[in-house]
């Protein structure tokens, strides 16, 4: 997966392939200064775990979007909304209809369309607001066609027409990481001392590293190539992280299997 970052003081923006972020000064109450992440998904491993919205297809890569204000700690809302747009090419949306395409926010198992969407046809851009951080993607609807075998209902089915761009960062900064780079060695099992609080998206640790070696050494691997692999496990949880504990809970039983790290799974996998 591609990404990017910014440390922000004041105003600024971060853009990743497609998408462009547009943060003001006023962000948030709190603080003026915080690190802007924005991550690429691989679209096929996220949408084999997540539903799209019924009736939509997926026009854009997914992005995952997270502030990140001191070593450990996110920022889960913001003061004043930021500015989201995506970007996309005429092939992108063969079939699709343009004047419905809206950006759409996938957190806690729902999906929310973004406030103040407008298309530019003329750009090729869909620009929203958004209060919140999570996976963003952008949707359309069908176009009606005269004459059609079949139609998509229940779910969306992917609208993509293009190869995944590579990404092209403006900016990028350092990541914030703990003063130590090293993890905790797993053996046959892990220590209760290794995980001692619950883990979701956008947490940030070495007990995250941890979790993903245990993932990726149980054969519930996170990703082949890239962050997340074996040997290139991080200390963020993501998309991918949230994807590859799903598939480990659902096969061991554990409920509800949805990719959250919090005491009944920590009681399992310490036991």
């Amino acid at each position: 997966d591609a990404s990017a970052e910014e440390e922000i003081n004041g105003s600024g923006s971060l853009v990743l392939g497609d998408l462009e972020l547009t943060i003001p000064s006023s962000f948030s109450a709190t603080t003026t200064d915080a690190v802007f992440q924005a991550k690429q998904l691989d679209a096929d491993i996220f949408f084999g775990e997540v539903t799209a919205p019924a009736g939509l297809l997926d026009v854009s890569d997914v992005f995952n979007l997270l502030a990140i204000n001191g070593a450990t700690s996110t920022l889960e809302t913001f003061t004043t909304p930021l500015t989201l747009t995506l970007s996309y090419e005429d092939v992108d949306i063969m079939g699709i209809d343009e004047s419905s395409l809206v950006i759409q926010r996938y957190d806690d198992e729902v999906w929310t369309q973004l406030s103040s969407c407008s298309v530019n046809s003329a750009a090729n851009t869909v620009t929203c607001t958004t209060n919140h951080f999570s996976d963003f993607v952008l949707f359309g609807s069908a176009a009606p066609t005269p004459s059609s075998n079949g139609s998509s209902s229940g779910g969306a089915s992917h609208g993509r027409n293009k190869s995944r761009k590579s990404a092209k960062v403006t900016i990028t900064t350092p990541t914030p990481t703990p003063a130590s780079t090293s993890s905790p060695v797993l053996t046959s099992g892990v220590s209760a001392t290794t995980f001692m609080r619950n883990l979701t998206i956008g947490s940030l640790g070495e007990d995250v590293r941890v979790l993903q070696k245990f993932l990726n050494t149980k054969g519930f691997i996170l990703a082949l190539t890239g962050p997340g692999s074996i040997g290139n496990e991080t200390n963020l949880f993501g998309a991918l992280t949230r994807a590859a504990l799903s598939k480990y809970q659902a096969a061991n039983g554990i409920s509800p299997a949805v990719g959250y790290f919090g005491p009944i799974t920590r009681a399992f996998i310490i036991k």
